[in-house]
């Protein structure tokens, strides 16, 4: 009987610790502040129409019968156009887009 008791009285004891740990730690907690983020996302853009040059390619070969060429770069605008002669016929052009503000594009 005397072991029921301690049984019982420590158990009750446990769950006092228990309520009142859970009372001191249970607040509610408030941050306040701001958050700032600055940063500059520039992209500048730069054009090729010499592709076939670099591959080391004659362009006869590559292209067939391309005529109006034509590649433009602007701020962020690339415009391109060409005029195909017979079905089959491509171009190719190179279009280097590269970073320049002060937000990584990682």
């Amino acid at each position: 009987m005397n072991r029921k008791k301690v049984i019982i009285i420590g158990t009750l004891f446990l769950a006092l610790v228990m309520v009142v740990g859970y009372a001191l730690f249970s607040d509610t907690l408030t941050i306040d502040g701001a958050v700032t983020a600055e940063g500059n996302f520039e992209l500048t853009t730069m054009c090729d129409d010499n592709v076939a040059q670099a591959l080391g390619v004659n362009a006869q070969q590559e292209y067939g019968s391309i005529t109006n060429s034509n590649i433009s770069c602007s701020d962020k605008n690339v415009s391109v156009s060409a005029t195909l002669g017979y079905p089959g016929s491509y171009k190719y052009y190179r279009v280097k887009v590269t970073n320049t503000g002060t937000i990584p594009l990682n």
